[in-house]
């Protein structure tokens, strides 16, 4: 079983659209739907919105599902001048920007190893900053394309900052320092929080987002629609890379 995550449910419609739901059942509010997606079991939820919310409903799914694998998906601001709207940024890695321990000697985004995850003996003793996707599910990815008439609409590999607070362009001084110091591509509210759960159990993780809105304040006009066809891309996506069996 694969478990396939988004922040809102309708960032799940492509995913649910295409499965066969074979149950459901409702933890904390949250509808979760036990499916057959692209041939495998896979489990389907909604998380809320923010890193707490992210990383308490992953915990939930690994624990009472045992996953091999999550993904993340759904979508992000652009933090590139040379993104648009529809690009889909895959992330190499992904990072909580907001996270500043630095006043005791850690780097920006730097979570000091502690009680956190001393049961998972892999890590217990490794700080954490930058979460990576799993290697064999982003050489997976490799080769997607996603037909549209919009042929402009590229893929880029990068760096997702997570952070529970949301940027808007006004923000440009701290948008250049959140690129400099960080190096990230696109910023969103949820991908490092389910990376963190994966992380701690030793779960495959892969993350992935549409930009929604751009470094100069431009976004969707219609954006449920918008939420329609981004669900589609990662949709499209996902079905990529577990049909090269990498799962």
């Amino acid at each position: 079983m694969i478990a396939i995550l988004s922040a809102l449910e309708e960032e799940l419609r492509g995913f649910i659209k295409k499965s066969k739901i074979i149950r459901t059942e409702i933890w904390n509010g949250h509808e979760i739907r036990i499916v057959k997606f692209a041939g495998r079991d896979v489990v389907i939820t909604d998380t809320g919105v923010g890193k707490v919310q992210a990383a308490l409903v992953s915990g939930h799914v690994i624990g009472v599902y045992q996953p091999e694998a999550l993904f993340y998906t759904g979508i992000a601001g652009a933090l590139k001048d040379n993104l648009s709207i529809g690009d889909v940024v895959i992330a190499r890695d992904c990072v909580q920007w907001d996270f500043d321990a630095v006043a005791l000697g850690f780097g920006p985004g730097e979570v000091p190893a502690g009680s956190t995850w001393k049961a998972s003996v892999k890590h217990s003793d490794k700080n954490i900053r930058f979460i990576e996707s799993d290697k064999k599910l982003l050489k997976a990815s490799e080769g997607w394309k996603w037909e549209d008439r919009k042929a402009n609409q590229k893929v880029i590999y990068g760096r997702i900052l997570t952070g529970d607070r949301f940027l808007t362009s006004r923000g440009r001084n701290e948008i250049a320092i959140l690129i400099k110091e960080l190096e990230g591509d696109a910023v969103e509210m949820e991908g490092a929080g389910a990376g963190m759960a994966a992380f701690v159990n030793n779960i495959p993780f892969f993350l992935a987002r549409v930009i929604s809105d751009t470094t100069d304040g431009r976004h969707p006009k219609k954006f449920k629609k918008f939420l329609g066809e981004s669900s589609g891309k990662m949709c499209s996506l996902v079905e990529h890379i577990l049909g090269n069996n990498s799962v």
